[in-house]
């Protein structure tokens, strides 16, 4: 019997040897793949690319359908444990059923998911929906809708808290609770968010809350100097001088304070004719441009891990629960409610613990 050249006998083992890399390959991946699904959520487009593309020739069509099934399976099985511990959890501090307190939330986790709402409503806002004034402008909101929703979203926040607040009946709750509010403000500070940061001081400055002097001044000494702070950041005080300042200064991601930048906005439209002797006044097409390239560069700039890592399991849950879900009254059943909590000419004596 002749032996095939040698030539062919290296082919034969090189393919051989190709043959068993793929096969070695296509498990180890498969192994890894099964066993560290649940930690590649955040990467798994850059891994179906890498397999697709550099694995293409060592059986990347079977890693990426052992990727597919594994990603399948642990959403599937993740979605099941988040949904009975999102349950457990929206029970576990409950006065009655399905209630949470806000004090019942980890700030910095609230603050996270306060900043991701925020910065998706206001990555959607289109450039034409600063034009015209249009959000003061019954007519035209349908093409502010984005921007508006901003604007709401900002309106909840401050009635959220206001709520949160004066729904405590007991002088020493209510204090824990506004303790708790600053610190939020300040995680809201550090992730840069002046939107819903201006959200919450508009909210110690609405009167149900402003009048509830006895309440503030169980603030912890710390408390009350960081509460001080961030009043004075976001103060109106020279045309909110240290909150411009602040945002200048601020390394993005960031989500600015909107009602600033629609006021200077206003202040050009109304104080300058769109033409100037039946030519375009391109001074106020400048101007506008001014405002309009410092919010909206931020636009794209996205908040990054490790700050969202934090909006996954139960916990992120039940915080978006307690945000979307809780219902917040008039300003005058607010009013009403701070009434009760201290009623007008009342002595701190006389208040309830």
């Amino acid at each position: 019997i002749r032996r095939p050249p040698r030539s062919t006998l290296m082919r034969s083992s090189a393919a051989s040897d190709v043959y068993k890399r793929q096969v070695s390959t296509q498990s180890t991946g498969k192994n890894w793949i099964s066993r560290s699904a649940s930690d590649l959520e955040g990467i798994v487009s850059e891994l179906q690319t890498f397999i697709g593309t550099k694995l293409a020739a060592m059986g990347g069509d079977g890693l990426l359908r052992a990727l597919d099934r594994a990603i399948d399976e642990v959403k599937a099985a993740s979605a099941d444990t988040v949904a009975a511990e999102t349950e457990r959890l929206l029970h576990k501090h409950a006065r009655e059923a399905a209630a949470v307190s806000l004090v019942d939330c980890d700030p910095q986790l609230f603050a996270v998911e306060l900043t991701a709402e925020a910065h998706r409503r206001f990555q959607a806002i289109r450039t034409t929906e600063f034009f015209n004034e249009c959000w003061n402008k019954p007519s035209q909101v349908a093409s502010c809708k984005n921007l508006l929703a901003l604007i709401d979203y900002f309106n909840h926040v401050s009635g959220l808290v206001t709520h949160a607040i004066v729904s405590e009946r007991g002088l020493r709750r209510r204090a824990k609770v506004m303790a708790h509010v600053v610190k939020i403000a300040a995680a809201l500070r550090e992730q840069n968010n002046f939107h819903v940061l201006m959200a919450i001081v508009s909210a110690f400055s609405n009167s149900a809350v402003g009048r509830l002097k006895w309440t503030r001044a169980r603030l912890p000494r710390k408390t009350a100097d960081q509460l001080a702070e961030i009043e004075l950041l976001m103060s109106v005080e020279g045309s909110f001088k240290h909150y411009r300042a602040a945002f200048l200064d601020a390394t993005p991601p960031l989500v600015p304070y909107m009602g600033v930048h629609l006021q200077d906005l206003t202040f050009i439209e109304q104080g300058n004719p769109d033409r100037l002797d039946e030519q375009i006044n391109w001074e106020k097409r400048v101007l506008v441009s001014g405002v309009l390239g410092q919010v909206t560069r931020y636009q794209r700039v996205a908040y990054r891990r490790p700050t969202m890592n934090r909006r996954r399991g139960p916990e992120a849950e039940v915080v978006r629960h307690f945000i979307n879900a809780h219902v917040v009254g008039t300003d005058q059943a607010l009013y009403e409610q701070s009434l009760v909590c201290e009623p007008r000419g009342v002595d701190q004596r006389s208040l309830r613990a």
